[in-house]
């Protein structure tokens, strides 16, 4: 339960924190910053799998795991109501700062391991 909390206000304080200095950034460091984060999160889930793929005793469910985890959340429109979400609540910077993160924690490499 306390990872949970301090997951949490990590959360709240780096969105905070990002939005204050984003207003200083010009867009094409902006651009920049958010190409490396998501390389380094594919970099990260990549290795995820390359090392844990030929130790898995079921390297299928893997596959079946995704395809199945894609086909849900289409048939859901999770992503079309995420979106309508974000349009209503994230009008603000720190609106926006928050889906983005929610997005990193929840589905990015970090979350998967």
């Amino acid at each position: 339960m306390i990872g949970t909390i301090v997951n949490t206000l990590a959360l709240l304080v780096g969105t905070s924190i990002g939005c204050l200095v984003k207003k200083g950034i010009n867009k094409r460091y902006e651009d920049v910053l958010f190409i490396a984060m998501g390389l380094a999160a594919l970099g990260i889930g990549w290795e995820n799998v390359t090392n844990t793929m030929p130790k898995s005793h079921y390297p299928v469910l893997f596959i079946v795991s995704l395809a199945l985890g894609g086909v849900c959340g289409t048939a859901l429109d999770i992503s079309g109501r995420f979106d309508r979400l974000v349009a209503k609540v994230g009008k603000s910077n720190l609106g926006k700062g928050l889906a983005t993160e929610i997005l990193l924690c929840c589905i990015g490499a970090r979350s998967l391991l």
